[in-house]
């Protein structure tokens, strides 16, 4: 396995830094996609409850604080729905009450 230059990671950086995560309601996740990768905050809601059940960052990502965002963006999402809030993600299940 080769390692990155350093303008590679510095470049891969700041467009991750610059770049928004979504809120996909039909498919249920929250994601950010840049430069042909995805990372992802899956939920279901079944009009009850809002569980988060997996997030996933690509492996070139990893570090770069991707999870806390998308998990940031999807707590304060669900903390606004009428619904309870849980997690079987171990990740987002340390971040709740």
């Amino acid at each position: 396995m080769t390692t990155p230059e350093p303008d590679a990671v510095a470049s891969l950086t700041h467009a991750l830094a610059q770049t928004p995560v979504v809120h996909d309601s039909q498919a249920q996740c929250f994601y950010l996609s840049c430069q042909g990768e995805q990372a992802l905050l899956q939920y279901h809601n079944n009009g009850q409850r809002i569980d988060f059940y997996r997030t996933f960052v690509p492996a070139a990502w990893r570090g770069q604080g991707i999870a806390g965002r998308l998990a940031e963006q999807g707590l304060a999402w669900a903390q606004q729905q009428p619904l309870a809030i849980s997690a079987s993600c171990s990740y987002i299940a340390r971040l709740l009450p």
